[in-house]
C-alpha cells in the first residue's frame, strides 16, 4: 500500500530499495538453488508442470513456486499456449 511507504511512522520506504521487489521470483524473496520452482515440483510429484512451461529466456528454477509473474505455459497433449502467473499453476 502507498500509506505504507509513505507515512511518517514505521513507513517501509521504497520496495526495491528496501529489497521487497516483485522481481523475477516475485515476492520478496529470490529462489535460490535450494527454493524455486523446479525444486518445489520434484519434491511435490508435479514434474508434469515442468513439461508445459514455455517461458522462451527464464527457466522453471528463476522463480519461486508462488511467484506472482506471468509466464507462458503450452500443453504437452495438444500444444494450447496461454500466461498465468507461476503461483496458480502449482
Amino acid at each position: 500500500m502507498v500509506a505504507n511507504r509513505t507515512k511518517s511512522t514505521k513507513s517501509t520506504g521504497c520496495p526495491v530499495c528496501n529489497k521487497l521487489n516483485f522481481g523475477v521470483g516475485g515476492g520478496s524473496r529470490k529462489p535460490t538453488a535450494t527454493n524455486n520452482l523446479q525444486v518445489w515440483c520434484g519434491a511435490n510429484g508435479r514434474e508434469a508442470l515442468l513439461e508445459e512451461w514455455a517461458h522462451p529466456d527464464k527457466a522453471p528454477q528463476d522463480f519461486l513456486r508462488a511467484s506472482g509473474v506471468k509466464v507462458p505455459w503450452e500443453c504437452g497433449k495438444c500444444g494450447w499456449g496461454w500466461e498465468t502467473m507461476v503461483g496458480r499453476c502449482g
